[in-house]
């Protein structure tokens, strides 16, 4: 089964190494 995580943090902050995740995918609100 595949995991989904939704992060939401503001500002922007540590959230910002997982985009370094080989799986990373930044999917627009709404989807």
């Amino acid at each position: 089964q595949r995991m989904q995580l939704f992060v939401i943090y503001s500002p922007a902050g540590p959230e910002l190494a997982l985009r370094d995740l080989p799986d990373f995918r930044l999917m627009p609100a709404g989807e």
